[in-house]
């Protein structure tokens, strides 16, 4: 994998539904990256009050005796916020959804640089039917096991970032201006320092994945039905 040099984590949260302080993350994991190389890879179920809702442990095959005896957010939240780092930016699929679902087991990176992979997949992947993480994978051909884990989903991410840097990279002069345009007007400082990490075009001609058709279709809607929590 070809990654950005500057210091990221990618995330992902296993959880009971999609409502922050009403629903619970029952697993984290995470990969920090430094200088291009990852330096620190953790996961972690989390045990909660009630029982696992029964939709959730046939998607993630987390149950609720696969809970019993593991520590609650209480007991990780320190740790949680350590691998994650103070100085990296924030990266994940959909990453809105986990920064919201974290805040409301009271870690807040509300304030924090952040990057989602399925928004960058959409610009530099323009041929792809959907940026579902199980669509994208499967087109792909990203590594992307367990599904519905929260390392699986972290791994895949990663690669999917990676994937997104390296089309990046290839860009024309006149390509690579109007993406650092975009990301340079974001609100998220996540982008900006994206778009302050590419270095000047290398090429003069226009990749051919500007031009290509659009991807096979491989059953894009059951993918997108997989609604990753």
């Amino acid at each position: 994998m070809i990654l950005p040099k500057f210091p990221f984590v990618v995330f992902d949260t296993e959880t009971t539904g999609f409502t922050p302080k009403v629903n619970r993350i029952i697993e984290f994991a995470s990969m920090r990256v430094e200088d291009g190389k990852i330096v620190d890879c953790h996961e972690q179920l989390l045990s909660i009050e009630e029982r696992v809702p029964p939709e959730i442990q046939v998607l993630t095959r987390i149950t609720t005796e696969s809970l019993e005896g593991q520590p609650n957010i209480d007991k990780c939240r320190e740790d949680i916020q350590t691998h994650i780092g103070d100085k990296t930016i924030l990266v994940g699929q959909n990453v809105p959804f986990d920064i919201g679902m974290l805040k409301g087991e009271g870690i807040n990176l509300e304030e924090r640089p952040s990057i989602d992979t399925a928004m960058l997949a959409s610009l530099v992947f323009p041929e792809l039917k959907s940026y579902s993480l199980g669509y994208v994978s499967t087109v792909l051909k990203l590594h992307h096991e367990p599904k519905h884990r929260a390392l699986g989903d972290v791994r895949a991410t990663l690669e999917l970032f990676s994937a997104c840097w390296e089309r990046l990279l290839k860009l024309p002069e006149t390509e690579l201006k109007f993406i650092k345009d975009i990301f340079s007007k974001s609100e998220s400082e996540g982008y900006q320092i994206l778009a302050q990490s590419l270095p000047s075009a290398s090429k003069a001609n226009k990749p051919a994945w500007l031009t290509l058709p659009s991807a096979p279709n491989i059953n894009s809607e059951k993918l997108d039905e997989e609604v990753d929590l």
